[in-house]
């Protein structure tokens, strides 16, 4: 048992654990760069939709006029 605490607080274990911190770290910033892309994205995407839906929400009032007329 004291063979086992000795190699679990051991310098290689430390530096493991903190190797583990280190590459959890860097995945967790590369997924939230990720995601924070993607949002852009979305967010230019919509932006592109909203104004196209806008634009034939026009056009619709302007064939409606001229039925009208």
């Amino acid at each position: 048992m004291a063979y086992l605490r000795d190699v679990w607080q051991s310098a290689k274990a430390t530096s493991f654990g903190h190797y583990l911190e280190d590459v959890h770290e860097q995945e967790k910033a590369s997924w939230r760069k990720q995601f924070q892309a993607k949002e852009a994205e979305m967010q230019t995407k919509l932006a592109s939709c909203q104004k196209t839906m806008h634009q034939l929400e026009n056009q619709q009032r302007s064939i409606r006029k001229e039925l009208i007329q």
